[in-house]
């Protein structure tokens, strides 16, 4: 996109740096033309003259975010350089450095890339924005294993993955004391390619106890459990609920938003679904029973691909909504459980995959599922699923 004008750099820096905290703090619905402009003290037409659209804005402020993660992540590097080998207990550490600087020093960062990301899927201009950003990402950590362990293109998947899924959850939930001890656990069991006698901290017991502590059960639906959604009208609010928080994410979940997708008027969805609250709950619960092959929805939405943008998008929200964190945390449970059932149905289950692998499991691969959605692919690649479950061996 050609300039639009010779703008004073200046007055271009303080809008970019407002905008930035303004998406990073409540999403893309509040990237909009007039509160930006009252932030910067400046008109409309100032921002319309600089920047033209909110497309431009965006694709502006992207470029400056792109430079800002490179520059972030080559001081990174720096710091590893001596590493010859990455063995289990160095990657684990490394995987929690980089998570403590993703929802602390990198936060603003994190947020805007886990934004785009999860509109990519159905926003083009978001897509166009945030590939490059990935294919950056990805040849990041391709690069940093190269050499340094076998397949450095798998464990650079398996590793984004796994960091762009849990770096949302952080964000969400890196001030829990339990939260922390598991998503070490997770990390420690990844990096040491999912060992039949788990490592460290990662054991059974260990999990369970920190799982159990920070469980808030909210009833989201067994796998065990009869599939039930609300009769008639309530089961197919319900599932436009579902649909609005994989398309629009779980801020976009309103009556009236949900009610123009079911075709009902926004009364009619509180009819059935009293608040806000209540009807995300009732989007998730359909998810969750749509990752369990128990029921369908609408759209020809995959349902692996549903689970994993819609729990991002809630541990997102609860990011800047701390009511919403109980359902962040037991969504993340829930994957865990859901892929330990599906495990066991393939046979792949044993000492590797106990509760605490299945969710170090479900983090790589969901977040590997992120990334490719937001490049365009409708369907799930399995490819590294069936990597780690049938070929690590902690190399």
């Amino acid at each position: 996109m050609a300039p639009l004008a010779n703008p004073s750099s200046e007055i271009v820096d303080h809008i970019l740096a407002a905008a930035r905290v303004r998406l990073a703090e409540g999403g893309f619905r509040a990237l909009t033309f007039r509160p930006l402009a009252q932030d910067c003290g400046v008109t409309v037409a100032v921002l319309t003259y600089h920047f033209g659209v909110k497309a431009r804005l965006v694709e502006d402020l992207v470029a400056a975010e792109r430079a800002i993660d490179l520059a972030a992540h080559a001081r990174f590097a720096a710091r590893y350089a001596p590493l010859e080998r990455l063995e289990p207990e160095a990657l684990s550490s490394i995987l929690e450095a980089w998570l403590e600087e993703a929802a602390g020093p990198w936060a603003i960062t994190s947020r805007i890339f886990a934004e785009l990301l999860l509109r990519a899927g159905a926003d083009p201009e978001a897509q166009a924005a945030v590939v490059p950003w990935i294919e950056e990402r990805q040849a990041f950590w391709r690069a940093f294993f190269a050499g340094r362990r076998e397949a450095p293109e798998a464990w650079g998947l398996a590793v984004l993955g796994f960091l762009t899924d849990e770096t949302i959850h952080s964000l969400a939930q890196g001030n829990l004391a339990d939260y922390r001890l598991l998503r070490r656990m997770a990390a420690e069991r990844l990096a040491g390619g999912f060992p039949v006698v788990p490592p460290g901290l990662a054991q059974p017991a260990m999990f369970e106890a920190a799982v159990a502590r920070l469980d808030p059960a909210l009833a989201l639906p067994d796998p065990g459990a009869p599939a039930e959604l609300p009769k008639g009208r309530g089961g197919h609010i319900a599932r436009a609920a579902a649909v609005t928080i994989m398309l629009d994410g779980a801020d976009a979940v309103t009556h009236r938003a949900v009610g123009l997708r079911a075709g009902a008027a926004a009364s009619t969805v509180a009819y059935h679904f009293q608040t806000q609250l209540d009807l995300l709950r009732a989007g998730l619960a359909t998810i969750y029973l749509v990752a369990q092959d128990r029921v369908s929805l609408a759209d020809g939405l995959d349902p692996r691909i549903a689970v994993a943008v819609g729990t991002a998008s809630v541990a997102l929200l609860a990011s800047r909504d701390r009511a919403l964190t109980p359902f962040a945390i037991d969504l993340r449970r829930q994957r865990g459980v859901n892929l330990h059932n599906r495990l066991q149905i393939l046979g792949a289950e044993g000492r590797r995959f106990d509760l605490c692998g299945a969710q170090a499991l479900s983090v790589a691969t969901l977040g590997a599922t992120l990334l490719t959605y937001a490049q365009g692919r409708r369907e799930t690649d399995d490819s590294l699923f069936s990597w780690l479950v049938g070929d690590l061996s902690g190399n």
